[in-house]
């Protein structure tokens, strides 16, 4: 599929190329964040938060951050830090979370208030009573 997209770019396709290699790179990303979770299943935490922090920076730098795959990487490396007990940083994740739901679905999306739970319990575990209560 790659040597195809460059083909199409090779006889000024564009559109074509464009839209093969996001497809290729939409398809890379999914593979790896389902290596991710097979990881994560086995406990192997530290080796998934990698596999998945590569996703999300590539997520970020293509300019993708309101995407589903870009929301669902974030919410499987926060999965990672939860489980190794990274209390603050899966706490900074779910909240970027909410407020990237917040902000596309509304406040009452069944999405969003879920991911206000996540932070709820994220800042009650860190005894940040107030702003859970807040919540």
């Amino acid at each position: 599929m790659s040597h195809l997209a460059l083909t199409y770019g090779n006889v000024e396709r564009w559109e074509e190329a464009e839209a093969l290699s996001m497809q290729i790179t939409e398809t890379k990303l999914a593979s790896i964040n389902n290596l991710a979770s097979t990881f994560c299943g086995q406990g192997r935490w530290m080796e998934a938060e990698e596999l998945l922090v590569l996703v999300m920076k590539t997520v970020q730098r293509d300019s993708w951050p309101r995407t589903s795959r870009y929301l669902t990487s974030i919410e499987s490396l926060t999965s990672t830090y939860w489980y190794q007990r990274r209390w603050k940083e899966a706490g900074a994740l779910f909240l970027q979370v909410t407020e990237i739901r917040n902000r596309v679905f509304g406040e009452d999306h069944p999405d969003t208030v879920r991911s206000m739970n996540d932070l709820v319990r994220a800042y009650s575990i860190q005894m940040r009573c107030k702003e859970a209560e807040e919540l």
